[in-house]
C-alpha cells in the first residue's frame, strides 16, 4: 500500500485499458509503465471454469526466471479496492491479491496484483484479447511485446459479451467527451482572437486545427515552428498530478541524439506541476509533430492532457516518452526550454527550477543552432 489513501496496481490483462478499469474503478490514474521481471503472462480459468464474462481464458501471471511482463501501474483509492477485489473475484477464490515489486526510474514500488488459483490454460477470446492489445497500444507498451499479444492464438468465440457492450459505450462516452472540449477551446481560441489583448494576438484558428500542450523545446516559439509553421500562442497552462524529467527512451544512452542528451517527458505525479503552452496548430502539421516526438519509432506516444488555464480547462494533445530512462540533459536542450519558459512568461519559481536542472556539459553542435531569431545572450546558461 502507498499510504493509508491510495495504493498502487500493477495491471497486466484487461486492465491495462483505463475505460476497462474505470468502468468499476473511476480513481485510477496512471503511474508508470513498467515491467514484472522473472513471471511471464499466461492465460486460463480458475479450475478449468470457463469465464461468463470474458468466455474463455482470463490473464494470470506465472513466476518464470528470465521472462518479464510488461504492464500499468496505477494509483487508486483505497474506496476502490473492494470493487478491484471483486472484479478479481477474490471472495471466490478465484484470484489472490499478492504485492509484487517493480521498478521506476531506479525506484522501487510495491504495488497489489493478483494471480489466479488453480489456473488450467484456456485461450481468450478475441474480445479479450482485443482489450488488452488496446490497452498495451494506449500507454505505450514496448512494441516487441505489442506483438507478442498480438500473436496469442485465441478460442474464436464470436458470441455477444456484455462486458464488451458497456466496455464500447465507455470509450464512445470517452471520445464524444474529447470531441465537445476541444470544440469549446477552439471556440474560445477564436473567440479571445476577436479580442484586443495588450501582448500576444491570437489569429482565427482554422476548424482542421488541434491543440498541443508543449512543456519541453517546444516551449519556445522558434523551436517548435522550425516543422510546424502553423503553431500559433493559445495560452499559458499547467498540468496538474505530473512531473518533468529528462531522459531517454532506452538504457543504453550514448548520447547520440539530436540533443546529445536526455530530453523532457511528463509522468503522473500527486501533488506535483508542469507549466507549459498551449499551441494551436493546423491539422496538416499533426504528422509533422508526430514525426519530431518520434511517435511512429515508438519513442514518444500522444496522449491527451487536461490543461487547466486561466479561460478554464482545456483538452490538449501532449506527448509521453515510452520506456523512460533518467539521463541528464544537454545545454543545448535546457537553454531552449528555458528560453521558451521566459518567452512566454511562466512562474518565476518554476522557471527558477527549470535553471537548476542538472546537465551533462555537452558544448558540441545541436538542434540549438537551426533555430533562428534568438537573441544569443539569452542563451548563455551554464553547464551544472
Amino acid at each position: 500500500m502507498e499510504n493509508n489513501r491510495t495504493f498502487l496496481y500493477f495491471a497486466y490483462g484487461s486492465n491495462l485499458l483505463k475505460e476497462r478499469l474505470q468502468l468499476k474503478n473511476p480513481s485510477a490514474i496512471i503511474h508508470c509503465v513498467t515491467r514484472l521481471k522473472d513471471y511471464k503472462l499466461v492465460f486460463g480459468n480458475y479450475k478449468g471454469l470457463a469465464s461468463d464474462r470474458w468466455h474463455g481464458g482470463v490473464a494470470t501471471i506465472e513466476h518464470s526466471p528470465g521472462d518479464e511482463v510488461w504492464g500499468v501501474v496505477w494509483r487508486m483509492k483505497m474506496s476502490d479496492l473492494e470493487s478491484l477485489d471483486s472484479q478479481e473475484n477474490v471472495r471466490l477464490g478465484a484470484y489472490s491479491p499478492v504485492e509484487v515489486s517493480v521498478k521506476m526510474r531506479g525506484q522501487e514500488l510495491n504495488c497489489r496484483t493478483y494471480i489466479m488459483n488453480s489456473c488450467v490454460n484456456a485461450p481468450p477470446s478475441p474480445q479479450y484479447l482485443k482489450v488488452i492489445v488496446m490497452g498495451a497500444e494506449q500507454n505505450g507498451l514496448p512494441k516487441d511485446y505489442q506483438e507478442k499479444l498480438r500473436a496469442i492464438k485465441t478460442n474464436k468465440y464470436e458470441g455477444p459479451l456484455p462486458v464488451m457492450t458497456e466496455l464500447e459505450e465507455a470509450l464512445k462516452r470517452a471520445k464524444e467527451r474529447a470531441r465537445l472540449v476541444l470544440l469549446l477551446s477552439t471556440m474560445a481560441a477564436a473567440a479571445a482572437a476577436s479580442a484586443p489583448m495588450e501582448t500576444t494576438t491570437l489569429v482565427t484558428q482554422s476548424p482542421g486545427g488541434f491543440l498541443y500542450f508543449a512543456y519541453g523545446s517546444n516551449l519556445l516559439r522558434e523551436r517548435l515552428r522550425l516543422g510546424n509553421p502553423s503553431a500559433t500562442f493559445v495560452s499559458v497552462g499547467r498540468l496538474k498530478d505530473h512531473i518533468i524529467l529528462f531522459g531517454h527512451w532506452t538504457n543504453t544512452f550514448n548520447g547520440s541524439n539530436s540533443w546529445h542528451g536526455g530530453v523532457a517527458t511528463i509522468e503522473e505525479s500527486i501533488g506535483d506541476e508542469v507549466w507549459g503552452v498551449v499551441w494551436r496548430l493546423d491539422a496538416e502539421n499533426l504528422k509533422s509533430l508526430d514525426r519530431q516526438e518520434g511517435v511512429g519509432e515508438g519513442i514518444y506516444r500522444s496522449v491527451e492532457v487536461n490543461v487547466s488555464t486561466d479561460e478554464g480547462d482545456i483538452l490538449c494533445r501532449s506527448y509521453r516518452m515510452n520506456n523512460f530512462t533518467p539521463y541528464l540533459t544537454s545545454p543545448p536542450y535546457k537553454q531552449v526550454v528555458c528560453l521558451g519558459a521566459k518567452q512566454h512568461g511562466l512562474p518565476l519559481d518554476y522557471i527558477k527550477k527549470l535553471e537548476a536542472v542538472e546537465t551533462n556539459g555537452y558544448d558540441g553542435p545541436s538542434v540549438l543552432d537551426k533555430i533562428k531569431g534568438i537573441n544569443p545572450s539569452e542563451t548563455n546558461f551554464t553547464a551544472n
